[in-house]
């Protein structure tokens, strides 16, 4: 049983090389409330408190997007050492 445990995580090893080479994408979304906020946001005034200065929204949003053109071998390297892994565990 534990054998087939430790050739499950080999394969799962082999899968996450593969997956390497497929692009990668990530973005990030903050908000929040500013101080002396100049301007409005879709039509919405600063809300105005008993002393605190004014306050407005704050909204940041950025992304990234990542695709492996040339990565020197790495990943064609991490495949070939992930098929060697597998291979090993099932030997055993």
């Amino acid at each position: 049983q534990e054998v087939k445990w430790d050739v499950a995580i080999r394969e799962s090893d082999l899968q996450q090389a593969k997956a390497g080479k497929y692009p990668t994408g990530e973005f990030t979304s903050i908000f929040g409330a500013v101080n002396d906020a100049k301007g409005s946001l879709a039509g919405n005034r600063p809300i105005r408190t008993g002393g605190i200065d004014e306050l407005g929204p704050f909204i940041r949003i950025e992304g990234q997007f990542v695709y492996p053109l040339y990565t020197w071998g790495k990943i064609t390297n991490g495949i070939t050492a992930a098929g060697k892994g597998v291979e090993q565990e099932r030997a055993n």
